[in-house]
């Protein structure tokens, strides 16, 4: 994904979503990119206001109804500030990881 690309997608972000706890808008420091592969990018953007974080999968990705524009789709998923990453989790992922034979991109679809 370009960096074009990525200001369509946090522009997007900015006018369609808002904090899922106070209904707050997002400014650009409240924004980050976590992940950019491809056409499909990873986002977290927590809210200035009252600190609820959200993480946002995005793609771009050619529209049939748009006649072939490009639209942007989002995901988007509240994160649990008071979720722990174990030592389990960490080992959950190494073994996969070192298993995997496949291609990432088709796990970002999933």
């Amino acid at each position: 994904m370009n960096f074009t690309a990525l200001r369509a997608v946090v522009r997007n972000i900015k006018s369609h979503v808002s904090c899922p706890s106070c209904d707050n808008s997002y400014s650009n420091d409240d924004i980050s990119v976590v992940s950019s592969i491809g056409d499909r990018c990873i986002i977290v953007a927590q809210c200035d206001y009252c600190k609820t974080s959200i993480l946002i999968t995005a793609s771009l990705t050619p529209s049939a109804q748009e006649g072939g524009a490009t639209s942007i789709n989002t995901n988007v998923e509240q994160l649990d500030p008071n979720q722990i990453v174990t030592s389990d989790d960490v080992m959950n992922v190494h073994q996969f990881l070192k298993d995997f034979k496949g291609d990432f991109g088709d796990i970002m679809k999933k």
